[in-house]
């Protein structure tokens, strides 16, 4: 199940405040369970934005966009 990201005294809750919403010089690794349609994959983000928007776009030559 997905676990549910907390704050105590150890954390930095405020480490990207007044950021942009961007990936520079981000990259996603992942690599393919064997059988990729009915294995679960978590995504998780850390932002200060209260409302995004993530849009992750793959094409024919393998590019990828964020």
């Amino acid at each position: 199940m997905i676990d549910v990201m907390k704050t105590s005294a150890r954390t930095q809750p405020n480490i990207n405040q007044n950021t942009s919403v961007s990936f520079h010089g981000g990259f996603l690794k992942y690599e393919l369970p064997q059988n990729a349609l009915v294995e679960q994959t978590v995504l998780s983000f850390r932002t200060d934005q209260s409302q995004a928007l993530i849009l992750f776009v793959h094409d024919h030559n393998n590019n990828f966009m964020q």
